[in-house]
C-alpha cells in the first residue's frame, strides 16, 4: 500500500531543522538591531555636544568676555543633561605660553536602560586679543 503525503515523524524533523537554522539568525539579527539603536542613540548625542562648540563660537563674537564660562542645559528629546565650560589651559600644559586659547569642554550623561551613560568632548578656543582695548 502506498500513502501520499508526508509522515509525523518527516514533519517534526524538518520543523526541528527548520528551527536550529533559525534561531541562530534571529539572535543575531537582534543584537545588530540592538548595536544600531545604540550607536544611533550615542551619536545623536554627540552631536548634541558638538552644537555646544558651534553655539559658543557664535557667542564669542557677542560677547566681550568668554574665559571661565560655564553653563548646564537640559533636554527633554533625547533626555539628556549638557555641562559645557570653557577654562584657561592650565600651566602644566605645552600650550601655556598662548595666553589667548582657552580649553572648551562639554559633558554629557544620560541614563539608557538603567545605566549611566556619559561622553566628554573637548576642543580648543582662539580668542584674539581685542584691539580697541590695546588702542586705548
Amino acid at each position: 500500500m502506498h500513502y501520499r503525503g508526508f509522515t509525523f515523524v518527516e514533519v517534526v524533523l524538518t520543523i526541528a531543522l527548520i528551527g536550529f537554522i533559525l534561531t541562530p539568525l534571529l539572535v543575531v539579527q537582534n543584537n545588530v538591531l540592538r548595536l544600531v539603536m545604540k550607536s544611533s542613540d550615542r551619536a545623536r548625542r554627540i552631536f548634541i555636544l558638538k552644537n555646544a562648540f558651534s553655539e559658543a563660537a557664535i557667542n564669542v563674537d557677542n560677547e566681550e568676555d568668554v574665559t571661565n564660562r560655564s553653563f548646564e542645559k537640559q533636554y527633554e528629546v533625547p533626555h539628556m543633561s549638557l555641562k559645557y565650560t570653557v577654562m584657561p589651559i592650565v600651566k602644566e600644559s605645552s600650550l601655556k605660553g598662548f595666553s589667548e586659547v582657552y580649553l572648551l569642554k562639554a559633558y554629557g550623561s544620560w541614563q539608557r536602560m538603567y545605566q549611566e551613560h556619559s561622553e566628554t568632548m573637548i576642543s580648543f578656543l582662539f580668542v584674539p586679543p581685542n584691539e580697541k582695548k590695546e588702542s586705548s
